[in-house]
């Protein structure tokens, strides 16, 4: 039989039991209100038939799945912080629903200044949380192992001084720096003498090649 709405004697919480497709149900709304109660029971009898005929993961939303990730063990204050944001936005999305335009969307609705943020940036705040959820999730069979493109994230160069450069420098340096002029010299010329060193055994190795 379909799910109705009851309550308990003497008490003013609303239930919901019945039987949808042979599954029997009896459990709370949460609510004293009546028009709340019939939402609930309306969403809930809707869930669970796709759920018997689909399967769990047709039903499993996001919101679901972080409260999930959140318990599974402790989170750092920054990851609570970007999964607050994606719940923002995400609240009751089936897991299943969530594709690239989906994240696209979160970047826009997320980020100060959305799709124009950098890769890093992005990288940080939304991708990494939301597949670290949606992994967590895949493990429990409640979606697909996530597949999103990957923003890019600029790389940057390290800059070297040369010689002259680090030798000028130190001479430019404070009068107690200068006091030790070789150890400084040679601590700002290691890095570059590292670099001219893999350059050299490089270039001696495509000569042996050759």
């Amino acid at each position: 039989m379909p799910l109705k709405i009851i309550t308990r004697r003497n008490g003013k919480t609303f239930y919901i039991r019945g039987t949808v497709r042979g599954q029997s149900v009896f459990e709370s709304t949460g609510t004293t209100n009546a028009e709340q109660a019939e939402a609930y029971r309306a969403k809930r009898e809707a869930e669970l038939w796709t759920e018997s005929v689909y399967g769990k993961r047709a039903t499993v939303t996001f919101a679901h799945a972080v409260a999930a990730y959140m318990e599974a063990e402790p989170r750092t204050e920054t990851t609570r912080t970007h999964l607050r944001r994606l719940l923002a936005h995400f609240g009751t999305t089936k897991l299943e629903s969530i594709g690239q335009q989906e994240l696209d969307d979160a970047y826009k609705a997320i980020l100060t200044k959305g799709a124009q943020a950098t890769g890093a940036t992005k990288l940080r705040a939304v991708l990494t949380p939301l597949r670290a959820v949606l992994e967590f999730a895949a493990i429990r069979g409640w979606c697909n192992k996530p597949a999103f493109q990957r923003p890019k994230v600029q790389q940057v160069r390290m800059q070297f001084l040369r010689p002259a450069e680090a030798t000028a420098l130190v001479n430019a340096a404070a009068p107690h720096i200068q006091r030790n002029r070789p150890l400084w010299a040679a601590l700002i010329m290691r890095p570059v003498c590292a670099v001219y060193s893999r350059v050299s055994s490089s270039m001696a190795t495509v000569r042996g090649a050759g």
